[in-house]
């Protein structure tokens, strides 16, 4: 009798243990969704897909410093640039946040720029001069929000961006005395 009685509650307990471990979702390392100009901010650093590379050449503010430096575009220094993955769309795109780091970052301020993988190569739906980026978990047009903070003489200054289908635009930009 008592053996039974074991017996039934050894699988009754292997049971619920097996059901228990079947409900447990593997865990995966969390993506990076808070970038600061303050610190080395990107905690899971990523090489620079060539197609960003591409654009971050081109832009204005990147080309006046390689002019300052007697650099070409094919100069363009990395160690300028730090990059992290996100997904902006869903798990199975690879978008990317980049932050302008040494020559590219001022007092309290640097650029972030924002691509978004498209079928044709990454698409760059954002350039922001900021303090602080992050992504938000709510999203508009299927993409994930995204607020920037700008610290400008003794201000502080949130601006609230959403995806048009395009770009991300400034919804709202409230003033912080």
């Amino acid at each position: 009798m008592m053996s039974k009685i074991s017996i039934h509650f050894l699988v009754a307990v292997c049971l619920f243990c097996g059901l228990g471990a079947m409900g447990q979702e593997k865990t995966i390392p969390s993506e990076q969704v808070q970038f600061s100009a303050e610190d080395e901010s990107v905690t899971q650093p990523v090489s620079i897909p060539q197609d960003a590379c591409s654009i971050l050449k081109k832009d204005n503010n990147v080309m006046e410093v390689l002019a300052s430096q007697n650099l070409q575009a094919d100069q363009l220094p990395t160690s300028w640039f730090a990059a992290s993955e996100v997904h902006l769309d869903g798990p199975n795109e690879h978008d990317y946040v980049v932050i302008g780091k040494g020559m590219l970052q001022g007092a309290n301020v640097t650029t972030f720029w924002v691509f978004a993988q498209r079928p044709q190569g990454l698409k760059l739906v954002l350039t922001l001069p900021a303090h602080d980026l992050s992504i938000k978990p709510t999203r508009t047009n299927g993409y994930r929000n995204i607020q920037a903070v700008m610290m400008i003489a003794g201000r502080v200054s949130t601006a609230e961006l959403r995806f048009n289908g395009k770009d991300y635009i400034v919804l709202t930009n409230a003033l912080q005395v």
